[in-house]
């Protein structure tokens, strides 16, 4: 189901994990990167008693760099909201642009750093073992990748 669609951006939720699926798909900065985290948390928060145990996929293949404060506007502005709502456990599948790994490496810093996150970041190869991961199968070998 797309919640979000834009030149710039793609928001699903697939209902047979739980989870959201936020993939870039061009540069994006300002309002054109906040709007599908917004649109994203918000339909977390109305649908996670339905959906328990919902994580967020980042399928950030296509990712290129992102602006330092729209990454700060993450952890400042979607984290306390996710941690409100009950996300715990967020995948990304990681890109080949170094900047876009820099970018992602940032927001784990910032979120590892915060006294209120707990959450739980893996990064993988593939969206389908990070959709395992979400799904709980942590007994199986699954690729993850450290960050």
């Amino acid at each position: 189901m797309i919640l979000f669609e834009s030149h710039a951006v793609k928001l699903e939720f697939d209902p047979t994990i739980p989870c959201i699926i936020w993939t870039p798909l061009d540069f994006m900065s300002g309002d054109q990167w906040k709007e599908p985290f917004i649109k994203g948390v918000e339909f977390f928060e109305e649908k996670i008693q339905e959906f328990p145990g919902m994580g967020w996929l980042n399928d950030t293949r296509k990712l290129k760099s992102v602006k330092i404060g729209d990454v700060q506007w993450v952890d400042q502005w979607v984290n306390p909201k996710a941690k409100k709502a009950g996300i715990k456990k967020i995948a990304f599948v990681l890109p080949s642009d170094i900047f876009a790994k820099m970018s992602i490496r940032a927001y784990i810093r910032f979120t590892e750093t915060r006294e209120d996150s707990k959450l739980h970041i893996k990064g993988f190869e593939s969206v389908a073992n990070s959709k395992m991961w979400l799904k709980g199968n942590d007994d199986v070998d699954l690729g993850e990748i450290k960050i």
